[in-house]
């Protein structure tokens, strides 16, 4: 059985990976996806190479690093497109190990039509989503989307998903070993974004820094990616830079308590990475209240919980200043997390998921589509832009939707559909366009400024409304 997976990461990762290893774009595609690999960067859910160390023929792509994939492009005399190359350079990836199984990390970004796009279909599809799915996403090619909350399930099937399947990140316990030592630092540590989907954790974040700044009980330490103009007047003065990788492991060690609090769409549910992530290093899980965190971490023993905002800082303070009593929960919390939430044991349930959705993998494959005359994605966007001009706006969202089919990550493809939507006065459509360009390409400055017109303008007609 050949197992390929497939992730996005975080393009804020990637930009400050590279930073800090200047030199590091220069070396080969092998040398470089060691780096990317050793800094642990979503190493909850590598299986590939956890599956690799079993005798398992698997292999992990990033997508999206422009650097590592440029590299393997030029290795493999692949033509590497500007405006189509994390697509295209996947693809021919994909292509050439031929895979039994393909499991897609981010079957947003790389979805059905990214599986359509391959030469030679993989037998089973497997893909794995615990929030959101955007309206325009296609799960029509995925045979199976493991998720750890319940609610994603049901919108994976609306998409087309043909099976659904509970499943949970596991922790590496190589990480455990490499953050050992760490000395403590820090009161209370969160890690994480601060996004349109975080509002919960950006009021909690607020409300945390106004009471410490009021008290003396404790320090916080907030080491967060901010995505958007959020009024966080009180917080400024513990925000910290982001931590990835092998930086929010260290960081997450450094604290005397590791505060995790969930994505609002997840509404509380136990079994988010954070949990395995803190629990894994060995610091003090304070985390959200709900029934499902016992099937996990026994609460009182194992870790610790809070079900209001004065239970949460009351906590913070007996915790932060009662070492033994923390550090024995916290030991309990990571025998637990190593001994039953690893990945390696994360890997075993994996595999028999997949042996039982999927059959005799590999027995047969599907024959090979033949390569359809595309234009080029620079050309369908100029072709969508002289057709806006001439005012032929049907035509110009006909062409729009034809590049999302041929180039469903290019950049434009999705602003260019957006505004088309929106001369064509489909508002809710339009602003979800955007809203993916804007996720895709998070310095497109088109896009943002498009879809901040459009919230202007409908926070406007709201207010004047009777």
């Amino acid at each position: 059985m050949r197992f390929v997976q497939v992730f996005f990461f975080y393009p804020a990762y990637l930009a400050s990976f590279y930073q800090r290893n200047p030199t590091l774009a220069d070396e080969s595609y092998e040398v470089q996806r060691a780096a990317l690999l050793n800094d642990g960067f979503y190493a909850t859910h590598f299986f590939a190479e956890q599956l690799r160390r079993v005798g398992c023929d698997a292999h992990s792509l990033i997508g999206n690093c422009e650097p590592l994939q440029r590299a393997w492009a030029r290795e493999h005399g692949t033509p590497f497109e500007p405006e189509s190359w994390h697509h295209t350079v996947l693809a021919a990836q994909v292509d050439a190990l031929q895979p039994d199984i393909l499991y897609l990390s981010d079957p947003i970004n790389y979805d059905s039509r990214f599986v359509r796009s391959l030469k030679t279909r993989p037998s089973f599809v497997a893909g794995w989503r615990a929030a959101i799915i955007p309206p325009w996403s296609d799960f029509t090619e995925i045979d199976l989307i493991l998720s750890s909350d319940p609610i994603t399930p049901a919108l994976a099937l609306k998409h087309g998903a043909r099976a659904t399947e509970h499943f949970l990140p596991g922790f590496p316990s190589w990480i455990a070993e490499s953050v050992r030592a760490e000395p403590t630092m820090h009161d209370v540590v969160l890690c994480g974004q601060l996004t349109a989907d975080h509002i919960k954790r950006i009021e909690l974040v607020e409300q945390l820094s106004f009471y410490a700044k009021n008290t003396s009980d404790f320090i916080p330490a907030f080491f967060v990616h901010i995505a958007g103009n959020w009024n966080l007047q009180a917080a400024q003065s513990f925000i910290h830079p982001a931590l990835w990788g092998m930086d929010l492991y260290r960081g997450l060690r450094r604290g005397k308590i590791g505060l995790n609090n969930v994505i609002d769409f997840a509404r509380g549910e136990g079994g988010n990475m954070r949990q395995f992530e803190v629990t894994g290093c060995g610091s003090l899980l304070l985390t959200e209240e709900h029934p499902t965190l016992s099937r996990h971490f026994e609460p009182g023993r194992e870790v610790e919980t809070y079900g209001s905002f004065e239970e949460l800082v009351e906590k913070i303070a007996y915790y932060s200043s009662h070492d033994n009593e923390r550090e024995e929960i916290a030991r309990r919390g990571q025998e637990r997390c190593l001994r039953d939430h690893s990945l390696e044991r994360r890997a075993e349930w994996l595999v028999e998921i997949l042996r039982s959705h999927a059959g005799n993998i590999g027995a047969t494959r599907i024959p090979e589509r033949q390569p359809e005359s595309v234009p080029r994605p620079d050309e369908l966007m100029r072709r969508a832009i002289d057709l806006i001009q001439q005012n032929e706006v049907a035509e110009s969202y006909q062409t729009s939707l034809q590049a999302l089919k041929w180039y469903p990550h290019a950049r434009y493809v999705h602003y260019m559909q957006g505004l088309a939507l929106l001369k064509m006065q489909r508002i809710a459509e339009a602003c979800d366009a955007l809203r993916s360009e804007v996720s895709l390409f998070p310095d497109s400055p088109y896009a943002i400024d498009l879809i901040q017109q459009v919230e202007r303008a409908l926070s406007a007609v709201s207010v004047q409304e009777p």
